[in-house]
């Protein structure tokens, strides 16, 4: 209260004093500040703000509503009386202040209103988006504040979700000159720019021209490596689930090309990121995507065949290689003979390494998705008469059981289900956040839903692969295989399938 009054005083000579009660507030709210005075607090604020104030003491004030903003115990409702206000207030300040520095400071605090009020800043903002393409040519020669717009931006794209999608004429440009590595400035914007591509595919619910021609800027950006390979395979991927035929026809092989030639340099964290891309790309691509993945599908074969990865990269290798048994056998057995050939081995010795190395680590899988992934893989393999399966038919018995067990759960009838169909469980995302879905978590919802995993009954299909199996074997041949099978296995399998 005391503070208030201090501040009630206009006299042009006391600006020195409103100057630094704003700065005490700042320094104050975050120690001794109740939550029910955070709305006195504000309104403390904004008449320091207005334009009939001196500038030194405005810049204050708004550097004190950055640092009370900033809270841990910030709320947006209480905030929200005064957004519209404060918003006003803060962008008249950055159009009035001339140097780069200051409107630099200014905006960071904008941007992290925004950052901090997400889809609230919907309504009030399209004042901002007119000035921000004025405020971008005017910073040419000023790279650091062409960085703070770039941050801005992306907690825009953020809060307007796809409404974001008419900012594209200002935003293509923005982000060729971005990520163009033949430009100086690329030194300075291409960390930000990066980011502000990702959030805006992901808020996109289509392809639009100008992100499509974007793509070419991919391959040089891997081959650039370093700290942004990040952000760039987290790009291709949200372009995967965008355009998966575009993104094939365009750029596929070459990017094939580059994480390939990058793969074998690279620590475990990079090969995760590599290997998630390829398993999304087979899950969203055109039937042909497994011949255009073949380097980095090969790669995924040798590190199972070698079999001393530890567990979450061998979960992957063993994933990606399910998802291309369920898509061809044919696909399987080809990558199995070019491996042999690469290891001047025979083909059949290489498809039984890979299989005790599968059946050896699947225990340590476990996720249920993926374990049930590998279970329909294996059950899928049943049917190919091939001796290598049939020598290891109770091994792969005893990781179907075990996976059985782990995915179906008795129903309120008495039964069994399978608990990771679609409908029995609700389908969950990595990204799930019940306030903030993006059209990229829509997307993944949509692949996931589309899933083996989630739309194949694990206990129906080993069935009816069993079932095959007998007919190809023949009666004496598959009570033979079947009455070898160790008891405790053939016991926990009869409780879901008959054999």
């Amino acid at each position: 209260s005391s503070l208030s009054l201090e501040l009630g005083v206009n006299d042009s000579n006391y600006r020195i004093v409103r100057r630094r009660v704003c700065w005490l507030l700042g320094q104050w709210s975050g120690v001794k500040l109740s939550p029910e005075l955070r709305p006195r607090l504000y309104e403390m604020l904004m008449p320091m703000l207005t334009n009939s104030e001196d500038l030194v003491v405005r810049l204050a004030a708004a550097k004190a509503m950055k640092v009370v903003i900033d809270d841990f115990e910030f709320s947006v409702e209480e905030l929200e009386p005064y957004l519209e206000q404060v918003f006003s207030l803060l962008f008249a300040l950055l159009k009035e202040v001339g140097e780069c520095d200051t409107k630099l400071n200014v905006l960071n605090v904008l941007s992290y209103l925004i950052e901090r009020v997400g889809v609230s800043i919907r309504p009030i903002c399209s004042a901002l988006l007119h000035y921000l393409p004025t405020l971008w040519e005017e910073s040419a020669n000023h790279n650091m504040l062409r960085c703070s717009i770039l941050s801005t931006l992306v907690f825009i794209v953020q809060g307007l979700g796809t409404v974001s999608e008419g900012l594209l004429p200002f935003l293509g440009p923005v982000l060729e000159l971005s990520t163009d590595l033949t430009q100086d400035c690329h030194i300075y914007l291409l960390e930000d720019g990066l980011e502000l591509w990702l959030t805006l595919l992901h808020n996109t619910a289509k392809p639009y021209d100008s992100l499509l021609q974007l793509l070419p800027r991919i391959p040089p950006l891997l081959a650039l490596g370093s700290e942004n390979l990040r952000t760039t395979i987290y790009i291709l991927q949200a372009y995967v689930l965008l355009c998966p035929l575009r993104v094939m026809e365009t750029i596929g092989n070459a990017v094939v090309q580059e994480l390939s030639t990058q793969y074998g340099d690279l620590q475990d964290e990079g090969v995760l990121m590599i290997l998630r891309l390829v398993e999304t790309w087979l899950r969203a691509g055109p039937p042909h995507t497994p011949q255009v993945l073949e380097p980095l599908l090969l790669m995924v074969m040798d590190a199972v065949h070698t079999g001393t990865d530890y567990p979450m990269l061998m979960s992957l290798h063993l994933s990606i290689l399910s998802r291309l048994i369920l898509s061809s056998h044919a696909l399987f057995a080809s990558l199995c003979l070019t491996t042999a050939t690469k290891l001047n081995s025979n083909h059949n010795d290489v498809a039984g390494k890979v299989l005790d190395v599968w059946c050896d680590k699947m225990p340590c899988v476990t996720a249920p998705e993926r374990r049930k992934l590998l279970a329909l893989a294996l059950s899928s393999l049943l049917t190919t008469e091939s001796p290598v399966v049939l020598s290891r038919v109770y091994i792969v018995f005893l990781n179907v059981a075990e996976t059985l067990n782990d995915v179906t759960r008795p129903d309120e009838q008495g039964g069994i289900i399978d608990s990771l169909m679609a409908g029995v469980g609700d389908v969950v995302l990595d990204t799930d956040d019940i306030d903030y879905e993006t059209e990229h978590d829509s997307r993944k919802r949509q692949i996931a839903m589309q899933d083996p995993v989630h739309t194949i009954v694990l206990k129906e299909y080993v069935q009816s692969q069993v079932n095959a199996m007998a007919l190809q074997l023949g009666e004496t041949n598959y009570k033979e295989i079947i009455g070898n099978v160790d008891v405790e296995t053939r016991d926990n399998l009869l409780e879901y399938v008959t054999l």
